[in-house]
């Protein structure tokens, strides 16, 4: 019964693993900036907890069919390289939120994770046999100490670029993804190190399945899997892929604080990130947001607008093509309207547009629209 529930559930993460691969991938297909950095950080994130479970898959296959319970070597090695590469995987996408420049980001991400991995390869491959034990006592308390103190670093780096993200983000699905995903993160360190410290130590014997120990790694990898096919459903898929219900019932409400009145659409996430937006921006972006415009939209004045717009040009370092290019995205103009308007290639407003959601970080048309709402000018005060 221990063995079926174990075989099922690694066999549950890796296939929603796959569905999620697969829908970062529709997503990345279908938008037209298809380098966009967040979907291929968490591609690269999705693809290496697959390759994890996909790992220990193949050990609890081993052990519980095949009867071989030895790891040798380059296993072991690639096995505590899948745990740090999913750290400065989830690292990236945090710093990236934070707003940290991609090459410090690179370096930021990778620093505790590479030293941790070069450790591990070292005390693997001189000291532990092929069952992760490690005879000589004095190195294996070394290891016990060097791994608890690892896991305190690791949770308070995973606390602290969390806490650095949540205070860039305003969009409430981003900020549910960055707080969960990081709470799992800590889990799975602690559940690794849980795991670590007796294998090392011989508790286990040959195998901690043949003793019928509980094992949540595969619990952990599909949460994981799920949390993020989520947050991608809500974030990209589902305004791209998903027509908005014809019968939704609208709902009324109004918010004249920043001179803008919210305007009638289904009470939904997407409508308040879409305050203040323009009918014809609403009918332009039917397929980037989840809502149904009513009637009459108020919005705030073109003077207004264009100040706002002009400021925020001025504040990201926008060039003046890209200026252009931005009143074009907050009108609700497609790339080919873009590219008509301007006399320019689509190709080259592609370039453009995405110079733009750097520069703002944002993933999406539906966030730069949030992000120019959510500004307040002082005249605007």
């Amino acid at each position: 019964m221990y063995k079926s529930i174990m075989f099922l559930g690694y066999l549950l993460a890796l296939l929603l693993s796959v569905l999620c691969l697969f829908l970062i991938l529709m997503v990345l297909v279908r938008r037209d900036e298809r380098r966009n950095p967040i979907f291929v950080l968490l591609r690269n994130l999705e693809m290496t907890v697959f390759a994890l479970g996909s790992l220990y898959f193949w050990f609890f296959f081993r052990e519980s069919v095949l009867y071989i319970y030895d790891i040798r070597t380059p296993v072991r090695i690639f096995d505590y390289s899948l745990f740090g590469l999913l750290l400065y995987q989830w690292l990236r996408i945090e710093y990236k939120y934070a707003g940290i420049p991609k090459n410090k980001a690179r370096i930021y991400a990778a620093v505790f994770p590479a030293f941790r991995f070069a450790v591990s390869t070292i005390v693997t491959s001189l000291y532990m046999d092929d069952y992760y034990r490690i005879a000589d006592r004095a190195v294996s308390e070394i290891w016990t100490i060097f791994l608890s103190i690892c896991c305190v670093m690791c949770i308070s780096i995973l606390l602290a670029s969390a806490y650095l993200s949540l205070k860039k983000i305003t969009y409430a699905n981003r900020r549910n993804y960055v707080m969960v995903y990081t709470g799992l993160m800590i889990i799975l360190e602690l559940w690794e190190i849980r795991m670590d410290i007796p294998l090392s130590l011989g508790l286990f014997g040959i195998s901690e399945w043949e003793m019928n120990v509980i094992d949540i790694t595969a619990l952990i990898a599909f949460v994981m899997s799920f949390v993020t096919f989520s947050y991608i459903f809500r974030e990209d898929f589902s305004p791209l892929y998903i027509k908005p219900p014809a019968d939704r019932e609208p709902s009324e409400k109004s918010d004249t604080s920043d001179g803008a009145v919210l305007i009638n659409m289904a009470d939904t996430e997407d409508a308040h990130a879409l305050k203040g937006v323009s009918k014809e921006h609403l009918y332009a972006n039917a397929a980037i947001a989840d809502v149904v415009p009513t009637e009459a939209n108020v919005m705030l004045s073109e003077a207004i607008r264009n100040r706002k717009l002009e400021r925020i040009s001025e504040l990201h370092g926008l060039t003046e093509r890209e200026h252009e290019v931005l009143i074009y995205l907050y009108d609700g103009f497609s790339n080919p309207m873009i590219a008509n308007e301007l006399v320019i290639s689509i190709n080259t407003v592609k370039k453009h547009v995405r110079n733009i959601y750097e520069k703002f970080d944002v993933s999406s048309r539906m966030e730069l629209i949030h992000f120019v709402n959510s500004v307040r000018l002082k005249e605007d005060s």
